[in-house]
């Protein structure tokens, strides 16, 4: 047996230093040595343990708890001394119980525990159990890892949006709540048209058709119908300038502007621009949005000289005249690549978290008051070329919540639009 080896090598080492110096002593002392070496070795088992690691939610909230639970059954011989690790990933912080666990097992038993974990938006995968077994004489010890597969998506903050206001120049044509500007039935008073075949006659408009001695008129309400729109979020690492918390602020009004557009019925697809390009495909219903919610939970800044202005968003991969909703915090050099994406056909909003104060600080010196000013009004500049270009932007600090910036700038977005259809 291989574990023999090295106690046979020292055994007989131990002899032969025995003959040499003619000291039966050195004999005497080192065989009772010898001899639990070899009992210790001999002691010594395979681990024939299986294990399973269940976790009750594969989606979780920033903070809420979720229990894991490992699951043992010895199909070998008895184990007197077996520690069980599960490797917990990083970013994960337990809140209760532990993943370290020491028993003794009997053959065919089955054995369990749990503990609780935690943690922040981000997608988490579990990797193996390892399995240390020290034998009776606790003198070797035995290290197996099991690969048991597992994950835990976090989902990012959001909260849910009253409306999200959208403007497509196509609609699809099913029913939903975006005014399509097409005369039929709605709510809305939209036109008015000769009567045609089969339509109500709550419709007609009496007023008008008593002009006419042959002509009958009917009100038109505009439809409202269902839109392709697209979440776009900016993943460039330059774009956030090391601010805390603002791309998770950025990742928390995707997800709420994503949820909100699927409930809504409209046909939705993400993407995440920056280090690579990470695309979801349009789709109605709650699986679409657990879809989206998914990707956007696996979202990471970084960098790539391909993705570096947003003039190299593919553009084909976005129905045409849809409706695009970028969130990005805004650099100088993004004018350019938006307008471009207007003159495509698509109808651009730009939600846009303020970096501003993040990166100034709160320094009560004049320089660094001054530093806040002109950075603030580069910013002001800057928005103000985007909205020029008929692109609304809703600008808004991570310290307030993001549905009352939407709310603030109604006014603005429909100006904007307005400015478009001239």
């Amino acid at each position: 047996m291989e574990p023999l080896v090295p106690l046979l090598l020292v055994l007989g080492g131990a002899i032969t230093a025995a003959l040499v110096t003619v000291d039966g002593s050195l004999l005497v002392v080192a065989l009772p040595l010898l001899l639990y070496l070899i009992v210790a070795a001999l002691s010594s088992r395979d681990v024939d343990v299986s294990v399973s690691r269940s976790i009750n939610a594969r989606h979780a909230g920033p903070g809420d708890p979720v229990t894991v639970t490992v699951r043992l059954q010895n199909q070998g011989e008895a184990l007197p001394e077996l520690l069980i690790t599960d490797r917990v990933p990083t970013g994960l912080a337990v809140i209760d119980g532990s993943p370290v666990r020491c028993y003794s097992i009997a053959r065919g038993e089955t054995l369990e525990y749990s503990y609780r974990v935690r943690g922040s938006r981000g997608s988490y995968s579990f990797a193996d159990v390892a399995i240390e077994h020290a034998g009776y004489c606790a003198m070797r010890s035995c290290l197996t890892r099991l690969p048991v597969d597992g994950a835990l998506i976090v989902l990012p903050d959001h909260r849910a949006l009253s409306h999200v206001p959208i403007a497509p120049r196509r609609t699809l044509v099913y029913a939903g709540t975006n005014p399509a500007r097409i005369g039929g039935e709605g709510t809305e008073f939209f036109d008015v048209a000769e009567h045609r075949r089969r339509a109500p006659v709550r419709r007609v408009n009496w007023k008008l058709t008593a002009r006419y001695e042959d002509r009958v008129f009917v009100n038109e309400y505009q439809q409202e119908r269902v839109a392709d729109v697209a979440v776009v979020l900016d993943c460039r690492q330059r774009a956030y300038a090391d601010a805390p918390g603002l791309f998770e602020a950025a990742a928390s009004a995707t997800a709420s502007v994503a949820t909100a557009l699927v409930d809504a019925g409209n046909r939705v697809g993400y993407l995440s621009y920056g280090m690579s390009l990470d695309w979801v495909a349009p789709g109605f219903g709650r699986v679409q949005r657990m879809r989206v919610l998914t990707r956007i939970a696996s979202a990471r800044p970084g960098t790539s000289h391909a993705f570096e202005s947003f003039a190299s968003l593919p553009a084909r991969l976005f129905p045409t005249g849809s409706q695009l909703i970028i969130v990005t915090p805004l650099t100088t050099t993004d004018v350019p690549g938006l307008t471009q994406l207007t003159s495509l056909g698509h109808a651009i909003l730009v939600a846009s978290p303020d970096p501003t104060p993040q990166i100034t600080g709160t320094d009560d010196d004049t320089a660094g008051r001054n530093a806040n000013r002109l950075l603030r009004a580069e910013r002001s500049a800057l928005i103000a070329r985007i909205t020029h270009a008929a692109i609304p932007v809703v600008s808004w600090s991570i310290a307030e919540p993001f549905e009352e910036a939407v709310m603030r700038s109604m006014g603005v977005i429909r100006e904007a639009w307005r400015r478009r259809r001239r």
